[in-house]
């Protein structure tokens, strides 16, 4: 008769999970195996990340946020360093520094709302099985049903 392993708490604080973007549930699996690709259950509890079709839509709001702090951030330094330039004109510019940082933006929103509905939402009713089942059932489904 072989003991099961002992699962021991996460070695990561929570926030060190968010800012290396890793599961809310041990803290230890990776969200995203690409810089666009989520993987779609933790590698390493297993924990579903997308619950349901359109899950991350809320991440929306996580992006809309950061967004916005980040854009007025650069608006008002290059209204610091450009004071003679018109508001509009600023306005475009500061989005040329946000371009790069959008993928960043878009991965840490849904880590965040991964966090956030976890927080509040801390079922276990997702199993593997049932997304397995729902996944399969959304592939043989025709296109544009």
């Amino acid at each position: 008769m072989s003991a099961q392993p002992v699962r021991r708490p996460a070695a990561r604080t929570w926030l060190e999970a968010v800012l290396t973007q890793r599961c809310p549930r041990c803290r230890d699996g990776r969200v995203f195996k690409g810089t666009f690709a989520m993987n779609e259950l933790c590698p390493v509890c297993g924990l579903i990340f997308e619950r349901e079709p359109g899950y991350f839509l809320g991440a929306m709001y996580f992006s809309f946020g950061m967004a916005t702090g980040i854009l007025v951030v650069f608006y008002f330094l290059l209204r610091w360093l450009l004071p003679e330039w018109r508001g509009e004109w600023l306005a475009l510019i500061s989005v040329l520094p946000y371009l790069p940082l959008m993928p960043l933006v878009f991965r840490y929103s849904r880590v965040l709302w991964l966090y956030f509905d976890r927080t509040c939402a801390p079922t276990e009713v997702s199993s593997p099985e049932s997304w397995t089942q729902w996944k399969q059932q959304r592939q043989e489904e025709p296109p544009g049903s």
